[in-house]
């Protein structure tokens, strides 16, 4: 949580740098996957994102330099282990979703005319797993247990952009982070579509 409030320090340290060039405030979709084993136990695929963000030029480098603070949130489709011993059957369900709160740091990629930009993400991501558990008798009988949990922790990854027209942008990304009290890995892809006003 400390992370967060330093993140947003710097990002209320820098609301001046909206100059030439700078693409503004907008809106994002994405589709979203989980990218490793141990995500994809609580997360189905696809997931979708929605966010907010602002695009600010690096002072003194116009739009060849680029900060993009961000919101987004993300939730994925159901999934469903069973089991079954000794005639009682067992169905956990489990749905993940993400808030992340972050920016990224965009360079254009070769000419001065180029739409391409590359750079890196950072965020505070928070985790949350809601799980419902029920356990079924051979006699028809069954208890459901339900619970919610929640870790934040860092993401950090690549992100590629393609400015298609002045308020279009496609997007690709990868996200590292971890998620649960065992510190799992929970990686992710996405390819999202930003708005700018």
């Amino acid at each position: 949580m400390a992370r967060l409030a330093v993140l947003c320090l710097l990002l209320l340290g820098t609301g001046s740098l909206h100059g030439e060039g700078a693409w503004g405030p907008g809106i994002q979709v994405a589709v979203t996957a989980p990218a490793n084993s141990t995500l994809r136990y609580v997360a189905g695929a696809p997931g979708f994102g929605l966010g907010i963000h602002d695009t600010w030029a690096i002072p003194g480098r116009s739009d060849r330099n680029l900060i993009r603070p961000r919101a987004d949130y993300a939730q994925y489709l159901e999934t469903t282990q069973t089991s079954s011993l000794e005639g009682l059957s067992q169905a956990i369900h489990a749905q993940l979703s993400s808030l992340s709160l972050g920016a990224d740091y965009l360079c254009r990629i070769s000419g001065s005319r180029s739409r391409l930009y590359g750079g890196l993400g950072i965020s505070e991501i928070r985790w949350a797993v809601a799980s419902r558990n029920v356990v079924t008798a051979p006699q028809g009988g069954s208890v459901t247990l339900t619970g919610t949990a929640h870790w934040w922790r860092l993401g950090l990854g690549p992100v590629v952009n393609w400015r298609v027209s002045e308020q279009l942008v496609a997007e690709a990304r990868v996200t590292f982070s971890r998620y649960d009290q065992q510190n799992l890995p929970a990686n992710t892809g996405s390819i999202g579509l930003l708005w700018h006003f």
